[in-house]
């Protein structure tokens, strides 16, 4: 080991010989917490209408550190009464503009066609409503999720694909 070498380890370990931070420095240096307004999700609601389901969307707080179309898909299916108490989003992950939602086993089930197409409406609306996402893939711990009742849903399936055009 040469001497620049073991000067160098001791520099990076230690610091430079003799220096020590002013106060002003030290709190210069010490960043603030920076305060974030509080992160609003946009959570889809269902309706039963004079015979159609009827639109409507309700705002609330998002929760730090959890995706916002996690929070917003849980909500709408809590609030659907449809889905087993223990079927949930557990995750969402990006590829590129596709956005995968992982689900609990317990959200595989079986469902009414009416109901089928008002939960996959309502995870359209909350995906669209809270991402950039262009495409949905569907997982139910971990493996492809391929069909929810009638509905197909192997692979990528458009975010506008229930849209109202």
């Amino acid at each position: 080991m040469t001497l620049f070498t073991a000067g160098l380890i001791l520099y990076v370990k230690y610091g430079m010989p003799g220096w020590k931070p002013t106060p002003e420095l030290a709190t210069t240096q010490q960043s603030a917490p920076i305060s974030k307004p509080p992160l609003q999700v946009q959570v889809p609601v269902a309706k039963a209408g004079k015979g159609a389901i009827e639109w409507s969307t309700t705002t609330v707080q998002g929760v730090e550190g959890e995706d916002p179309v996690v929070t917003a898909v849980n909500a709408f299916l809590a609030s659907t009464g449809i889905v087993p108490e223990r079927a949930r989003l557990v995750d969402a992950s990006y590829e590129g503009g596709v956005i995968v939602l992982n689900f609990t086993p317990e959200f595989v089930a079986t469902y009414s066609t009416d109901d089928e197409n008002t939960l996959l409406r309502g995870i359209f609306r909350a995906v669209h409503s809270n991402s950039n996402a262009k495409a949905i893939r569907f997982l139910a711990a971990g493996k492809q999720l391929e069909t929810l009742g009638g509905y197909d849903l192997r692979g990528e399936q458009p975010t506008d694909l229930f849209s109202d055009k």
